[in-house]
């Protein structure tokens, strides 16, 4: 189980915060310009985590929205979309 540690910080000019060492240490995650998400839950309480790329997947979600885009009836002429995607990207360089 994760040992809960509180300790005291001051916010420096431009809202710069030190993590204290004993904070640091053990945090993995925390590494010089390493980034961060910052999750204020309440107007006195801050959450930092390491930022991640990764989102959940809702595979109910993506379902939903791939019967959408084939729902989808262009009021225009059919259209190769392999065709269109090359096309897009030959004229975007």
């Amino acid at each position: 189980m994760d040992q809960i540690i509180q300790v005291t910080g001051f916010i420096r000019q431009r809202g710069q915060l030190t993590l204290p060492d004993v904070i640091r240490q053990g945090a993995y995650w925390i590494s010089v310009n390493s980034p961060v998400t910052l999750i204020r839950t309440k107007i006195d309480e801050i959450i930092i985590r390491p930022y991640s790329l990764k989102k959940t997947l809702s595979w109910e979600e993506f379902y939903e929205r791939v019967k959408k885009i084939r729902a989808f009836k262009g009021g225009g002429k059919s259209v190769n979309l392999s065709k269109f995607i090359v096309k897009d990207r030959e004229t975007h360089f």
